[in-house]
């Protein structure tokens, strides 16, 4: 099915953090097809900062929980709003249920039937079954309403959020570091972010730490480790804050993780760290800013980190002067 006639359109994209993320592309082409369309936006409350007031969405809303209760409340709201096209770019049982229950006549999601999802959709042909990337798999139901598939150059709402901090002296050049991941084995070592921030200082750059409040003990310990001082901002930034550091660092350096895409969505230089995850499906390489991809899984194309050791550390294969040489390849000079 291919729609051309839009005129109140809702993305259902309710988690997580850098699924989020990189359904902006779709928003963006959304707004640029139809300027006049009235775009709404369901998310769960955890990520709804990434969005609130961003321009090109006319309607905010979000789920406060996964429960069935607040699915219910939120299917109110959003019968209210009369949508007439909903696209789930989730793909998944709660987000098929939050696209039903907003009553649009035409619900159109993926092709993969995961979790049952495909019996709330009138629409199931958007092909997501193949190896490419998921911003390409999102792109594809923009493509279902003949929307324009833009340019993707940075999202400027995201990228003008002013840094949490100030910086002093002279050493202006900040180097990224996302230290954490939702699991383990997607990421280096303490002992290997250490090596990594103690050579970035000493050519030039200000290491500053990344990451959420369960981040904070592995970040207190690279610090410790480092012979070199770092700007340790674990579990001390929200979700905007964390926008603004990271359109404002000279390069960002991180596994495979929201923080890494959203760096690509605020337009900094960054060097995706993958092993127990698929660049091809994952890779930060989606957007318009300098991008390197380094890569310790092989050729496999089939990785699932749930078959991995949560205390495999794959990443720590590739070789800190890999890391090095891609951030001097790709790093921006900071006014």
């Amino acid at each position: 099915m291919v729609v051309s006639n839009v005129n109140r359109i809702l993305i259902v994209k309710l988690s997580s953090f850098g699924d989020v993320v990189q359904t902006l592309p779709l928003l963006h082409g959304l707004r640029a097809s139809f300027p006049s369309a009235t775009i709404g936006w369901a998310v769960q409350k955890s990520f709804a900062p990434l969005l609130h007031g961003h321009p090109y969405i006319d309607n905010l809303h979000v789920l406060d929980s996964k429960k069935f209760g607040p699915c219910l409340n939120l299917g109110d709201e959003l019968r209210a709003a009369k949508y007439d096209i909903v696209l789930d770019a989730q793909g998944l049982f709660v987000s098929a249920l939050v696209a039903r229950l907003s009553n649009a006549p035409i619900r159109i999601g993926y092709n993969w039937r995961r979790e049952a999802n495909n019996i709330f959709m009138t629409d199931t042909s958007v092909i997501a079954t193949d190896r490419v990337h998921m911003v390409e798999k999102i792109l594809r139901l923009g493509d279902a309403v003949c929307a324009s598939r833009i340019p993707f150059l940075m999202d400027t709402f995201l990228a003008s959020n002013p840094m949490s901090f100030d910086m002093t002296g002279d050493r202006k050049q900040l180097a990224a570091l996302v230290v954490g991941a939702s699991v383990a084995s997607k990421t280096l070592s303490p002992e290997h972010w250490a090596r990594i921030a103690d050579k970035l200082f000493s050519d030039g750059f200000t290491p500053v730490l990344i990451g959420g409040p369960q981040e904070q003990a592995v970040a207190e310990k690279i610090e410790t480790l480092a012979s070199n001082p770092v700007i340790n901002l674990a579990a001390k930034t929200s979700f905007t804050e964390l926008a603004g550091v990271l359109a404002n660092a000279a390069v960002v350096v991180s596994s495979d993780t929201g923080a890494l895409h959203l760096a690509v969505a605020v337009g900094a230089p960054s060097v995706g760290l993958f092993g127990v995850t698929d660049p091809v499906r994952t890779g930060n390489n989606w957007g318009h800013a300098p991008s390197v991809t380094l890569d310790a899984g092989g050729l496999a194309d089939n990785r699932n980190f749930r078959d991995v050791a949560a205390d495999a550390k794959v990443v720590d294969d590739i070789p800190s002067s890999d890391i090095i040489a891609a951030v001097h390849q790709i790093a921006r000079r900071m006014p």
